[in-house]
């Protein structure tokens, strides 16, 4: 019987070992390039959000796609590359949009054109978030269009690493870049402070779907 538990206690220590090797996890290597295009793949990749720093106005959705092929070129000194978003269609049309950030410039629940363009990034620092993981951003400049209003902004990304299973580098990343504008930067009565959020999923490869049988 001790033979058997035995066993069982040094399986089940090989067992979580392996595990453990397994699911190290790597940040990609210096040079890595991910990419963004709007063919690939199919689903929503980015959108853009407006919110209320104060949170007493509902935001307002955006989500589309890239408008051309771009890059996310990392190295834990800092990120180059660039990228364009084509976030034409708006979230929640339907309902009462006079409570929303954007109200002034919403005519019958019609969405503006909205379009966000990362035009540069900079040295990377890493922090660790509330539950003590390491998290590393950036800055980073940009250009929204929306309607007929460009705003230039200057703000800070994050990257949130994705990983296929049991892999050490990740395969994809999710990015998340924080702005804040005036109001009448964008076509709004009020000068207001608005926070504006692009997010965008890079690739490392661009891969079409299996077809199916």
């Amino acid at each position: 019987m001790n033979k058997i538990i035995l066993s069982i206690a040094l399986s089940l220590a090989f067992s979580a070992a392996a595990s453990a090797q397994k699911t190290k996890q790597s940040l990609p290597k210096d040079g890595e390039t991910f990419k963004v295009a709007p063919e690939l793949p199919k689903h929503v990749t980015c959108d853009v959000e407006f919110r209320d720093p104060k949170d007493e106005k509902w935001p307002n959705f955006f989500y589309g796609k890239p408008a051309a092929a771009g890059t996310f070129v990392w190295s834990s000194k800092g990120v180059t590359g660039g990228f364009s978003m084509n976030c034409d269609k708006m979230a929640q049309r339907q309902g009462d949009q006079d409570r929303k950030v954007l109200a002034d410039i919403l005519i019958d629940g019609k969405a503006p054109a909205v379009a966000f363009t990362a035009t540069q990034f900079g040295a990377v620092t890493s922090e660790k978030d509330a539950k003590g993981k390491p998290v590393e951003s950036f800055p980073v400049r940009g250009q929204l269009k929306i309607g007929d209003k460009t705003a230039e902004l200057s703000g800070t990304g994050k990257v949130k690493w994705n990983y296929p299973k049991d892999a050490e580098f990740p395969d994809h990343a999710q990015l998340t870049m924080k702005f804040e504008v005036k109001g009448t930067d964008l076509g709004l009565k009020s000068a207001e402070p608005v926070q504006v959020i692009a997010s965008a999923v890079v690739y490392k490869e661009l891969v079409a779907p299996p077809k199916k049988k």
